[in-house]
């Protein structure tokens, strides 16, 4: 496996303590990094710092709740990183929910919540961060979608594959804005992999994927921690605007 350097950077992750983003932290720290991460699930936060707590690690870590569908919170928490490190280096638009009602099930509240946690926040924390990046000539800022975003999913609600697709268009925008500055903005696409939110998914559905994906299996987080770290290192300088596929070939464009 890559050895990652990522010493002294700061990093934030929003939506950073679920399944995934409990293992983004544990491999930015273990390469050097200061992460700071949001959640607004006050049980998740607690489990990260246990977890966290657990281990040594190279570099440092905060956890602190925060509700990203509001953008006052959002940019409040990004003012504090920045006031405290004097920059940020990486920004990781994690944060996500994916409710499963059918298209017939789907309220306004649905549908807010859902656009405003995975597609709203990752454009309001992008904002956030992007004059400081912009004063420091550096950035890599990675946005989490799904492969819902390219098939319209198989099992999430609706909305979920409405902001996962709008993600890949923010990412455009704010490539084309803040590339020139040395910032760049890319997305990794994941197909099901093993965490909690896939745990209600039905099995019958699930084994259909699993039989329709070449690799024969669902995604386990490291596969997409891998990717992550990837497109936030610093040699990909030439790499903006573009999403990474990791799905074991489940969607081939």
């Amino acid at each position: 496996m890559t050895k990652w350097d990522f010493e002294g950077q700061v990093v934030l992750i929003t939506g950073g303590a679920g399944g995934l983003g409990i293992d983004l932290s544990h491999a930015y720290t273990e390469a050097g990094a200061k992460v700071y991460v949001c959640d607004w699930s006050e049980t998740n936060i607690k489990q990260m710092r246990d977890t966290m707590s657990a281990v040594s690690h190279r570099g440092s870590y905060e956890a602190e709740v925060v509700d990203v569908r509001s953008v006052k919170e959002l940019q409040d928490w990004v003012e504090r990183v920045i006031q405290k490190e004097g920059k940020a280096d990486i920004l990781i638009n994690a944060a996500g929910i994916c409710p499963t009602a059918s298209y017939s099930e789907v309220t306004e509240a649905i549908w807010d919540d859902v656009v405003d946690v995975n597609m709203k926040s990752a454009f309001f924390a992008t904002q956030a961060i992007a004059a400081s990046m912009k004063e420091h000539g550096y950035g890599r800022i990675v946005n989490v979608s799904s492969v819902g975003a390219h098939t319209g999913g198989a099992i999430a609600t609706p909305p979920y594959a409405a902001a996962k697709a709008g993600m890949l268009a923010v990412t455009k925008s704010f490539a084309n804005a803040l590339s020139p500055f040395g910032i760049c903005v890319n997305t990794v696409a994941p197909g099901p992999f093993d965490t909690v939110m896939i745990a209600d998914f039905p099995k019958a559905t699930m084994e259909r994927i699993v039989a329709s994906t070449p690799t024969r299996r669902v995604g386990q987080t490291g596969d997409v921690v891998q990717a992550i770290l990837f497109m936030s290192d610093r040699s990909t300088s030439h790499i903006t605007g573009a999403t990474l596929d990791v799905n074991g070939g489940l969607y081939m464009r």
